[in-house]
């Protein structure tokens, strides 16, 4: 699959920011386990966009509970992390 066809279906799945890179530069940074990049040739990364008022209002000394209600439900309701079979069908050479 390519990699403007992952992207625009995780956008079309309400991600606002969407980035897939090779993982060979990474090899030789220590993981844990030591195997855990093996596998793979590349990472997807996506992102969701977080309330800025919620956002603004954190501090250092208090991450504020807005926060992590808001960033939880974000997590819970994102659409593209149900997606996966769409973004990465079983028999298109990808492991997830």
């Amino acid at each position: 699959m390519d990699t403007q066809v992952i992207k625009h279906l995780a956008r079309t799945l309400g991600a606002d920011l969407v980035g897939v890179a090779d993982l060979a530069p990474l090899r030789e940074v220590p993981v844990f386990p030591a195997d855990l990049l093996t596998a793979y040739r590349r990472g997807i990364s996506v992102a969701v966009r977080l309330s800025d008022k919620v956002v603004d209002a954190i501090t250092p000394e208090n991450p504020t509970a807005a926060y992590a209600r808001h960033y939880t439900a974000s997590e819970l309701l994102t659409p593209w992390k149900l997606a996966e079979p769409i973004l990465i069908p079983p028999g298109q050479g990808f492991r997830a």
